[in-house]
Parts: structure tokens; C-alpha cells; sequence
């Protein structure tokens, strides 16, 4: 642009005075156009903004005049981070178990008998005639109430239930699976401790009781497992409370012997696979 305006300058020197206003005009307007131009041009390197602060697609105000600006289409929520999970963390328990269900309905033959210890079980007929297919797997699976007086009820009846069985227990043994594997499922430390004192006294009740247990190790003892090395640490302190049983870790061993010298010769193996850490009290290297 700059060449033609000097062209038409050195035109306008020797044309005839008509035709030189002419020329002098488009020169002087053809320099001002080149004059705006430059100054647009550093103007626009001066104010451009880096790329990274560049539109993006979605982000910009095309289209939008009048109307909110929405948020851009690439932005994503921040991660919310959860609860954290452990494996000895209580699960969820719902109320709402079989025998809760049975007892307010009142076909459990039992009532509630306060005495001085707290709350026992007043059998309406002797638990010896009390059908065990039937109502021994509702009152297991009470075992996992912890509200009372379902919590007694279920403890108590499932014990008495268990001292008059013998022989009548071993056909029921595949029906106590669910409820037990339901209780332990909630990892709470006061259930599974009752639940391991149940399974105790289960298969020291009756002949082959330990025995027809095995094949369901695997579905009962992960979540034993779990609770295998949970122990207290107290130091130098004296534990007075060892009676009471309180103590998980030892708890789960003393379950897990008592299912090995009742579970039969093929109860270390499957005892072994789902608790590798259990060392056999029949077996010696």
C-alpha cells in the first residue's frame, strides 16, 4: 500500500492540476487506511491473552446475549470423597429379622420373664417338644437384634434350643447356615461374639453336628478371619475381665479349635484355607 501512494504522488507532480487533486486525495486516504491498519495490528498483539486463556469450545458468549452464562462444558465436579471403610467397620443391620416379626405376632412360644440377672426366656411349652426345624432357625436369626428384649430372647431361646437338641440338631444344620452367615455379615463385635459362642455350642451338642458344619466354613469363617488378630492392647496392664470372653482375638481361636476337634479329619484343611493363619491344635510339623 505504501508503494502505490508514493506512485500516485509522484503522478500528481506532473499532472495537470484536476487530475493531481485527485490523485493526492486517494494517496492521502490510501496512507491513512495503512495507518489505522498498523495501529489495529499492535493494538491486537499488545491486548491478546495467552493461549491457555483462550475461549474454548462451549465457553464462550456467542449466542447467549441476555441469557446467563452457563458453566463451561469441559469444567467437572470435584471428587467428593467417601466414608472411610474398614474391614472390622459395622454394616448396616435393618430391624428387621424373622423372629422380631414372629415374636410380635405372637407365634413364638415364649414370653419375657424379668428377673434380677435381666431379661430370660418363660417357655409356654417345654423346649424339648418345640419343633427345632421350625422355629431353632427363626430364633438364630435373632441373633443379630441388638435391641432389647429381642437381643435376650434370641441369645437365650437359641441356647436352650441347643442343650435339649442332641440328635435332633444334625438334620437342621443346613437351615442355620443363612442366619448365622446374615449375623456375621454385620460385623458387629457384640453379634459375631454371640454368634461364635452359638456355633460352639453347636457342634458340642450332638454326634456329626461338627462334621456336617464343614462344608460351610467357607460361607461362616471370612469374616472370622477378619477379627482373628483383633486383640487390646493394654501394655503392662492386667486384663480382669478374661472371664467374661470379651477379647475377639481370642475368642476366634478358641471357636476355630473347637470347630477342628469336632469338625472331623477334613476340618483343618477347610479351616486352613479360610483362616490361613490358624495353626492346628491336632496336627504337629
Amino acid at each position: 500500500m505504501a508503494i502505490y501512494s508514493r506512485l500516485r504522488f509522484e503522478d500528481a507532480r506532473s499532472a495537470p492540476r484536476e487530475q493531481a487533486a485527485a490523485l493526492l486525495s486517494e494517496g492521502w486516504r490510501e496512507v491513512e487506511e495503512m495507518d489505522f491498519y498498523h495501529r489495529a495490528r499492535e493494538a491486537k498483539n499488545q491486548h491478546s491473552a495467552p493461549l491457555a486463556e483462550c475461549l474454548r469450545a462451549g465457553t464462550g458468549m456467542g449466542g447467549t446475549v441476555g441469557k446467563p452464562r452457563a458453566e463451561p462444558l469441559h469444567a467437572a465436579a470435584p471428587p467428593v470423597a467417601g466414608p472411610s471403610v474398614k474391614a472390622t467397620t459395622k454394616r448396616y443391620n435393618p430391624p428387621n429379622t424373622f423372629f422380631r416379626k414372629l415374636f410380635e405376632r405372637g407365634d413364638l412360644p415364649i414370653r419375657v420373664k424379668h428377673t434380677g440377672s435381666g431379661i430370660r426366656v418363660d417357655w409356654t411349652k417345654p423346649a424339648d417338644k418345640v419343633d427345632l426345624h421350625h422355629f431353632l432357625p427363626v430364633f438364630v436369626s435373632g441373633l443379630r437384634e441388638v435391641e432389647e428384649p429381642y437381643m435376650s430372647l434370641a441369645q437365650f431361646g437359641t441356647q436352650d434350643l441347643l442343650a435339649v437338641g442332641g440328635d435332633r440338631l444334625l438334620p437342621v444344620v443346613p437351615q442355620l447356615v443363612q442366619p448365622l452367615r446374615e449375623a456375621l455379615a454385620t460385623r458387629d463385635p457384640g453379634i459375631v461374639r454371640r454368634v461364635m459362642l452359638v456355633m460352639q455350642r453347636l457342634v458340642t451338642c450332638g454326634d456329626l453336628v461338627g462334621e456336617a458344619l464343614v462344608p460351610f466354613y467357607r460361607q461362616l469363617l471370612p469374616v472370622l478371619s477378619i477379627f482373628k488378630s483383633k486383640h487390646d492392647d493394654l501394655g503392662d496392664a492386667i486384663d480382669y475381665g478374661q472371664r467374661f470372653r470379651r477379647s475377639m482375638g481370642d475368642l476366634v481361636q478358641e471357636t476355630l479349635e473347637t470347630l477342628e476337634l469336632h469338625g472331623g479329619p477334613d476340618a483343618f484343611i477347610n479351616l486352613r484355607y479360610c483362616v490361613p493363619s490358624y495353626e492346628s491344635v491336632v496336627y504337629t510339623v
